[in-house]
């Protein structure tokens, strides 16, 4: 293969993807464990691109260490999300600092459940300005691994005020793009 050694761009790869699994997105919102990503993207072709790749605040990391503070594997978050009680934010905007932000929390006698919530309504906070950004439209998809999560699901659905598309693997959504486009390559 003659461009093997090629490079494509992430949002490309998106937009590819995400248009052959679920041809009526506009707007897919990656969450990945070192980054996010909103791609806007019409017929495969990505438009507009907001990324939030300078900090762990908005992406799977944020929500490994408030999990790894609570003793919890972070596909139990959801569950405690939906056993609150009482809104309690998790105001740090560095990773870093949520660490001892969440160990203080449990110091200060705060329920796990309420400390989840905390933590996946703060990264929806974190990444629904890329959302905002790319200019927000029908039919947003949530893609990356962190989209398995269905507390941030929720989080998010609230914040956008409408239901998010999942595809059943989103965590692979930009390899599909990725090899969608290389077959176009071996074809032209």
């Amino acid at each position: 293969m003659p461009f093997v050694s090629e490079q494509v761009p992430e949002a490309m790869c998106i937009a590819k993807g995400i248009d052959w699994l679920m041809q009526s997105t506009r707007i897919a919102l990656d969450v990945g464990a070192a980054k996010s990503v909103a791609v806007k993207c019409y017929h495969g072709s990505p438009i507009k691109i907001a990324r939030n790749d300078n900090c762990d605040s908005g992406t799977g990391i944020y929500l490994e260490i408030v999990s790894n503070v609570l003793g919890i594997v972070i596909e139990e978050m959801a569950d405690l999300l939906l056993k609150s009680k009482e809104n309690v934010e998790l105001q740090s905007m560095c990773a870093v600092f949520t660490e001892s932000e969440a160990t203080s929390l449990i110091q200060m006698k705060k329920r796990p459940e309420d400390i989840a919530k905390g933590a996946l309504r703060g990264l929806a906070k974190k990444t629904y300005p890329l959302l905002l950004e790319v200019g927000l439209e029908r039919d947003v998809a949530l893609l990356g691994d962190v989209a398995r999560n269905r507390g941030l699901l929720i989080a998010l659905e609230e914040l956008c005020g409408r239901s998010l598309l999942v595809p059943p693997e989103p965590q692979i959504v930009d390899a599909l793009g990725a090899s969608l486009i290389a077959q176009g390559r071996m074809t032209s």
